[in-house]
């Protein structure tokens, strides 16, 4: 088996298994988001709502602070058509989206903005029904604002907004959401035009297989 048979073989193996071992698929580009998960509801912020600990927003959505009250912007809707929310890295003053009341969801998408990157923002949910998973919402993007957008393989009913950055404000970041949009749908099996994010078995098989690959290849030279 020569050098460039084994090559191929392990490129094959790690496209065969990581095209369809995922646990959810991002998506930057609105479009494309909206093309993937077809019929969707959005939650556009259009009243204020007083800052709090636990606020509700028109779709039923409920916004609450894991800890206490930071800052000004922390937990409201000061200005109609965004929400307005403060992360900090110890995770003491998280904010947690519950859907309970509308039921789970399986997919999201929104415009963010006020992002420290190229870390800070991120969210967690359980978007495959194995256990929650963490996506970098300013990492993802790339820039100070943009559309993030996610798929996950089944329905989840909360979602964990984070931080890794500690840049603004010394120990976390503000941020804002706007044009919320969701699904209950079931969930998909490879929607197109995002970036899928492999399982970590899928990282392990690949680099088992690979390891195999070469093991035969170095007997076969003895």
């Amino acid at each position: 088996m020569n050098k460039m048979l084994v090559l191929a073989l392990a490129v094959l193996l790690f496209f065969n298994v990581a095209g369809t071992g995922y646990t959810y698929t991002l998506y930057t580009d609105q479009t494309a988001w909206e093309n993937a998960v077809g019929t969707f509801a959005t939650e556009t912020f259009p009243n204020s709502i007083d800052q709090a600990t636990k606020i509700t927003f028109e779709s039923g959505i409920e916004s609450e602070v894991l800890g206490t009250l930071h800052h000004p912007f922390h937990n409201l809707v000061t200005v109609v058509g965004s929400f307005y929310g403060f992360v900090n890295v110890t995770g003491n003053q998280d904010i947690v989206w519950d859907f309970d009341s509308i039921n789970s969801i399986s997919a999201f998408g929104a415009d963010f903005g006020s992002l420290n990157v190229p870390s800070g923002l991120t969210v967690t949910g359980n978007f495959d029904g194995s256990g929650d998973q963490t996506a970098s919402i300013a990492g993802t993007i790339g820039a100070t604002s943009g559309f993030f957008g996610l798929v996950g393989l089944s329905v989840f009913d909360t979602l964990q907004w984070s931080s890794n950055d500690g840049n603004e404000f010394g120990a976390g970041e503000s941020f804002y959401v706007r044009n919320f949009s969701y699904t209950a749908s079931s969930g998909g099996s490879g929607p197109p035009g995002g970036t899928p994010v492999p399982e970590p078995t899928t990282i392990l098989l690949f680099g088992t297989g690979l390891v195999g690959l070469v093991g035969v290849r170095l007997r076969r030279k003895k």
